[in-house]
């Protein structure tokens, strides 16, 4: 085994260095939304930050690249219109898994070998991670002695590793000689020092030796502007893999500069006091949220306010005020309003109502890929007795989708102070989010039934039935009703599980304007904003295998879908309202910003 070898094989041939490409190039994606930077994103306000006129002049014709993470190791940067590889960027902490792919890669037992590298065991305890995250994209406004935007891609690596980082991905595209030939980005390689003339530059890298409390980086980062010329970024610590359904540890939300990197808080969430007890240890590892409450509607150039981090012990952490030392209440309970634990895996949407500071929140609790046996899914559940250390008689556990509005602004006295779930302030829950096919509750007679058949007949979403993405959230500003989508998975259907997508309406009335910093008031009667949900739900069938989550193009939103057997991959059309906001598409994901 030479180091030439291995960077043969890294670099897609078969390791002789004869330049042999092998049968199979790229890694595996797992936990991995592409995410397309093209021209620069459009500002439709003015006066909020830094005027964004230039920068969007300077790249309007930038090339369009997928930056995509991948069990090879690499972050690549695709070209969109004819998938040639532009850029593959390598962190360090991931250079020792070079290794051991290279040798599964020769290991002359069948059982073992692939071309990628990976075991061909197919068993995860056996899988070498690389980056198993996606890459989260904003522009920032640098300050002196810059004083200009940059493109910044922030990087997590999920499974791969604990490393955090900033990737200015401004102008990466070279340009190309050969017909058809297209013209590099305006200012490529314009960078100083020993990344003079390279496509990108890495501006910071950090690990838990920076961010205490900070486990493999699961959690992709919140970016935005909260100030004039000031961004914030926020995420969770991660899976930290001592904290058990048994043993809860506490759990961090970090809040850092974009720009350096700088740490500017670590606040702790502790766990949730039983009852219920919790059914998973106690993380902050879903993706998170920064947005801005009194926005008439999500824009590039809001100003955030507000934080948002789902845990593992059902609820949704808010942070605002100081980001030096931030204000952190339990916005959300969702144990409370389902009357059960509620382990989130998933970001919520979020959105204020018009801009009065109000809120809107959708979520859902479980996951089909959680492999804990108190979350239920085809292979959890289906045995006599779970394995030691866990109970026997574990019910199967039935996910609940939530709906919930806040009638507090965050200057409000009374905001946080009783979680959204409790008591008044309870969330609309839906367990039987599908009219004509019902949430089948069980029990089971045995571990090998399908309850989900009367006369042959499909007639319920079966008992393992689980969440598997975040919500999107469509805002419509023009009307009351507002639509959430949900993504499930039912593996108890035919013999690959079959997927769904389930629309559900509600609608908000249009609340009272309140004095500034007083308890709001509602209407002539001083009541909470009228909230129906459940209006109407509409089901799409998303076809056989497990569903991916959302895809917003400006054609309509997609959902990744992965089909059975080879090539069986899929993008299935859902039907979205027509655009509300001038000058921005209606169905933006308020959580996500990878593709608009």
């Amino acid at each position: 085994l030479g180091a030439g070898s291995v960077i043969d094989f890294m670099r897609g041939n078969d390791g002789t260095e004869t330049s042999v490409k092998r049968n199979w190039l790229l890694g595996p994606s797992i936990n991995v939304t592409p995410a397309i930077v093209g021209p620069a994103q459009a500002y439709f306000q003015t006066g909020n930050v830094v005027s964004h006129g230039s920068f969007e002049g300077t790249y309007a014709s930038r090339r369009k690249l997928t930056w995509l993470g991948a069990d090879d190791g690499f972050l690549h940067a695709f070209d969109l219109e004819d998938g040639a590889e532009v850029v593959a960027l390598l962190p360090p902490n991931l250079i020792a898994s070079q290794i051991a792919l290279y040798n599964n890669f020769f290991d002359l037992d069948d059982s073992v070998s692939t071309d990628t590298g990976q075991n061909a065991g197919f068993l995860f305890d056996q899988h070498t991670w690389g980056i198993a995250s996606s890459l989260r994209f904003a522009d920032v406004w640098f300050g002196p002695p810059t004083n200009s935007y940059k493109t910044i891609g922030f990087l997590t690596e999920g499974a791969g590793g604990e490393l955090v980082a900033a990737i200015d991905i401004t102008h990466p595209y070279p340009g190309r000689a050969i017909a058809p030939v297209v013209a590099a980005d305006q200012n490529y390689g314009v960078f100083s020092g020993l990344n003079a003339g390279k496509p990108v530059d890495v501006l910071w890298t950090k690990n838990s030796s920076d961010y205490a409390g900070l486990f493999g980086s699961w959690s992709v980062p919140a970016v935005a502007a909260d100030t004039f010329t000031k961004s914030k970024m926020t995420f969770g610590a991660g899976i930290n893999p001592t904290s058990l359904y048994n043993a809860q540890q506490n759990s961090n939300i970090f809040v850092v500069d974009p720009i350096d990197g700088t740490l500017l808080s670590s606040t702790a969430v502790v766990p949730y006091t039983p009852p219920p007890d919790p059914l998973v240890g106690h993380q902050t590892f879903t993706d998170s949220i920064f947005f801005q409450t009194n926005a008439a509607g999500f824009q590039n150039d809001n100003l955030a306010n507000l934080a948002l981090q789902g845990d593992t012990n059902g609820r949704i952490n808010a942070l605002y005020g100081a980001w030096a030392a931030p204000t952190r209440k339990a916005l959300i309970d969702l144990n409370a309003a389902a009357g059960g634990p509620q382990p989130l895996y998933y970001s919520p949407a979020a959105n204020g109502i018009g801009t009065l500071g109000l809120q809107v929140y959708a979520l859902a609790s479980g996951s089909f890929y959680e492999t804990s046996p108190t979350v239920s899914g085809w292979n959890v559940n289906r045995v006599a007795a779970p394995p030691a250390p866990y109970p026997g008689g574990l019910p199967p556990f039935v996910p609940t989708l939530f709906i919930a509005t806040n009638p507090y602004r965050i200057t409000d006295a009374n905001f946080g102070t009783v979680p959204l779930g409790q008591g008044a302030l309870a969330t609309h829950v839906i367990k039987e989010p599908v009219a004509g096919i019902p949430l089948q509750s069980g029990p089971c007679p045995g571990p090998t039934c399908d309850p989900t058949y009367i006369a042959g007949v499909h007639t319920s979403l079966g008992i393992h039935t689980q969440l598997t993405s975040s919500p999107l959230l469509v805002r419509n500003v023009a009307s009351p009703t507002q639509t959430v989508f949900f993504t499930v998975f039912d593996p108890d259907f035919g013999c690959n599980g079959y997927s769904y997508v389930l629309k559900v309406e509600f609608t908000i009335s249009a609340p009272g304007i309140a004095p500034a910093g007083s308890i709001p008031k509602w209407g002539p009667a001083g009541s909470p904003p009228s909230f129906t949900a459940n209006q109407a739900t509409t089901v799409y069938a998303a076809g056989a295998g497990a569903s991916s989550g959302f895809v917003v193009t400006d054609k309509g939103a997609f959902v990744g879908q992965s089909g059975v057997g080879k090539n069986s991959a899929s993008l299935v059309q859902v039907n979205i309202p027509a655009p509300s906001l001038p000058g921005a598409p209606n169905f933006v994901p308020v959580w996500w910003n990878e593709r608009k």
